[in-house]
């Protein structure tokens, strides 16, 4: 019969070391694609705008935008914007072919392309809960799978503000973040709904990018990850900037404490084989 020539303690210590090369490994698994906003379609590299559904909105691979059937093309204003630039982001034949911010964040601590929306909510105010289609402003979203039920999940992503060039007046923005099994997410309600750091932006200016991070639970093995721009006041364009979207799973606190009781009896094993001796 194969003995081991492992001593408990070596043995111990290996047992250790896999739950640390496992753990994190799958810790570091992002869930979302494309969430750099750097893989896009001919349309937006022509154009780069998402306000006509009917020829760029499958031009942002993995993503999608809610409900823009219930809008014309004039009333969705949202972008990807190009290596930080805003120098004609949004800029449409409907829009004057041109557009810029009074001050520019720049690009975010992601670099390259991120995704910025108008939070206006007027016409149809419905883009608050609910990831319904509002006024000038739409929900993006993607389906996440490969999730484990009641398993914590980190999300974490850049924001900015800036204000369009043409108008005036201060304004706020955010995002509302749902993260639900069907969309619209019109059931999303409680732990599953979330909104990142309230931005205020005064005249004329911009709020430089920041990280944000929330927890959320996935109840199903595949949910909708929806960001909702939401902004003030109507008719003052505040857009709210995206990129560098992140989900990855939460590690089990189980696992911290096998690796902890682990390595704590590896002493323990020692002692009792010089007893042996």
């Amino acid at each position: 019969m194969f003995k081991s020539r492992l001593t408990p303690a070596a043995t111990l210590c290996c047992v250790s070391m896999l739950l640390l090369l496992a753990t994190p490994a799958r810790a570091n698994t992002n869930y979302v694609l494309n969430g750099s906003f750097e893989l896009v379609g001919g349309g937006l590299n022509s154009s780069f705008s998402l306000e006509d559904p009917t020829s760029n909105e499958n031009d942002l691979t993995d993503w999608k935008l809610g409900n823009t059937s219930a809008l014309t093309t004039s009333q969705i204003l949202n972008c990807v914007v190009m290596g930080g630039t805003n120098t004609n982001a949004c800029g449409t034949v409907e829009f004057g072919g041109g557009f810029s911010y009074w001050v520019n964040p720049g690009e975010s601590p992601d670099l390259g392309n991120y995704y910025a929306a108008d939070g206006d909510s007027s016409a149809t105010d419905n883009g608050g809960s609910g990831g319904t289609a509002g006024g000038y402003s739409v929900p993006i979203y993607q389906t996440v799978v490969g999730l484990t039920p009641s398993e914590s999940y980190l999300l974490s992503f850049d924001q900015a503000a800036a204000q369009q060039t043409g108008h005036t007046g201060p304004t706020t923005e955010q995002w509302e973040v749902e993260f639900c099994t069907t969309l619209p997410a019109v059931a999303c309600t409680g732990s599953n709904v979330k909104s990142s750091t309230l931005m205020n932006d005064a005249s004329q200016n911009d709020i430089p990018w920041q990280t944000q991070a929330m927890t959320f639970t996935a109840t199903a093995a595949s949910e909708v990850l929806e960001f909702i721009a939401i902004g003030t006041p109507n008719g003052e364009p505040p857009f709210v900037l995206l990129d560098g979207v992140s989900l990855q799973a939460i590690p089990e606190p189980t696992a911290f404490a096998l690796i902890g009781l682990g390595l704590l009896a590896i002493p323990i094993a020692n002692r009792v084989r010089r007893k042996k001796k």
